[in-house]
């Protein structure tokens, strides 16, 4: 059975969403002290989750056997997001403009890999064993890979990425182009991972802030006018926009669903899109990442 797992970075804690119910069946608590901790972004690990936070710089395992904070391990400075290879946990340092590679085995930090100004995003592709990050001030992405982290290349792409992420066959790389802030709608951009070209530019709705794909559709959330732009990855067309409102964070796809975060109302939103139809569900304070497996 599967289980969707959401940070909320305002009550510094975890939704579990069963995704076939849309209920949340608990919340878990990350607060070990006074502090906050802002959770932000989650990723798998062995019997449970590692979560990634911005405001205590630390990240937290939750080990699902016992249903609670096993460990934090503190990191650097505001941890946005994390990805695991081979027990190594490589987390996005955006105020240090480091990803570190953390050995989560013998609990010490073994490399800071250099990236660009503000990394927000890295994903990890099975397939050429390569990491993506998208860093928003520099607006420019970073590629490295796990056997040979010396080699290190930025990409120019447009301005304010907030998300790179590798298609499934790991022969390009999807940039959500965000221009938050501005007047501007934001862009999806594909790169070729062989010649490091763009491959094609999607201008989507306001702000888009996060992107998830399939083999053939890729959604991308704006947070700027409440909607989830659908994209065909064969001719790189936008086929369709729904509009769910508010400001939307985090997205998956679980069957024939779209659960999206809503960052300003505190909610998740179950949409049907066979059917048209959205569900509301109460989570925490400003939900941010979101992971299911």
């Amino acid at each position: 059975m599967s289980f969707v797992y959401i940070c909320n970075s305002g009550s510094d804690d975890v939704s579990v969403i069963d995704p076939d119910s849309l209920l949340e069946i608990r919340r878990i608590n990350l607060k070990q002290g006074l502090g906050r901790v802002g959770p932000h972004a989650a990723c798998k690990y062995m019997k449970g989750i590692v979560v990634a936070n911005a405001y205590s710089n630390t990240l937290t395992l939750i080990d699902f056997s016992e249903e609670k904070v096993h460990k934090d391990y503190f990191i650097g400075m505001r941890c946005s997001d994390v990805k695991i290879f081979n027990n190594n946990a490589y987390v996005a340092c955006s105020d240090s403009n480091t990803i570190i590679r953390y050995d989560l085995k013998n609990e010490m930090m073994e490399e800071a890999i250099p990236c660009g100004v503000l990394p927000h995003s890295i994903d990890f592709n099975a397939k050429n064993k390569m990491f993506v990050t998208s860093n928003m001030l520099s607006s420019d992405i970073t590629t490295f890979y796990s056997e040979d982290t010396n080699e290190v290349n930025n990409i120019r792409v447009g301005e304010y990425p907030t998300k790179a992420i590798f298609t499934h066959d790991g022969e390009n790389i999807i940039v959500s182009e965000s221009n938050i802030g501005t007047d501007h709608v934001g862009s999806i951009n594909i790169i070729s991972v062989r010649n490091k070209l763009s491959v094609s530019k999607i201008k989507v709705g306001k702000w888009p802030v996060d992107i998830w794909c399939s083999d053939k559709l890729l959604f991308a959330v704006n947070f700027g006018d409440g909607t989830v732009s659908i994209i065909n990855l064969k001719n790189f067309k936008e086929i369709k926009r729904i509009y769910l409102g508010g400001m939307l964070r985090g997205i998956i796809q679980y069957k024939n669903k779209l659960l999206v975060n809503d960052n300003y109302n505190n909610v998740l939103i179950g949409f049907d899109i066979l059917k048209n139809k959205k569900k509301i569900v109460p989570i925490g304070k400003e939900p941010t990442g979101i992971i299911i497996f």
